[in-house]
């Protein structure tokens, strides 16, 4: 009778690794998906793009919109995910490996995507910027005092005090002869004849006022 002796080496476990350790792969199918989220969905989708609806036509945009975007947007957009997954290269290594032809491409891509950073960023430092600013209790853009402002700068505190005291005088029997313009609550009587003279190039207006008002 014989009996077979047990091993008593350790078993190695056999694990799969990377095949691109370089780049790295995917931990799963939702990093995957957020990636391209991050990618496809940004400060343009929320900003730019209800603006660009409402300049050409409303909902009637939305027509050819989503024509060009089933036909191009989303073919070409799945056309470069398939090509940057299979490859796992930058573009200007892809597409000299597609053709050398295509060398110059791949760098046009490149130097185009780092003028688009530094804007983006820039927009999206704004957006921060402007994000807290508006959490104070005096607005920065509220006054007509800064520095970037010009002289046609219109300030809504600025014209609530003018009207203020326009009513005021108006109550006590004074005649109203006050006007909000360029920053200045203008009370004088001869500054005020020679812009009820030129309302057009004033305010764009061809309306004739009483001399009363």
């Amino acid at each position: 009778m014989t009996t077979e002796k047990k091993s008593s080496e350790p078993v190695e476990l056999e694990f799969e690794e990377d095949e691109n350790p370089e780049r790295g792969n995917w931990t799963g199918k939702l990093d995957f998906l957020l990636s391209c989220l991050g990618y496809a969905v940004g400060l343009g989708n929320v900003w730019r793009f209800p603006y660009l609806c409402f300049k050409n036509g409303g909902g009637s945009f939305l027509i050819p919109y989503f024509l060009m975007l089933a036909i191009i947007g989303i073919p070409t957009f799945l056309l470069e995910l398939k090509i940057g997954q299979y490859s796992a290269k930058g573009p200007v290594t892809l597409y000299s490996h597609l053709s050398p032809l295509f060398k110059g491409l791949g760098f046009v891509n490149f130097i185009s995507q780092c003028f688009v950073g530094l804007y983006y960023n820039m927009i999206i430092a704004w957006t921060i910027y402007y994000f807290f600013a508006s959490l104070t209790s005096e607005l920065p853009w509220q006054y007509c005092h800064n520095d970037y402002n010009d002289q046609v700068c219109f300030s809504f505190s600025g014209y609530k005090d003018c009207e203020a005291l326009r009513l005021n005088q108006t109550a006590t029997g004074i005649e109203n002869n006050i006007i909000y313009l360029n920053r200045t609550c203008i009370q004088d009587t001869a500054q005020l004849s020679m812009i009820r003279k030129d309302l057009e190039s004033w305010y764009g207006s061809k309306k004739k006022l009483n001399a009363s008002c």
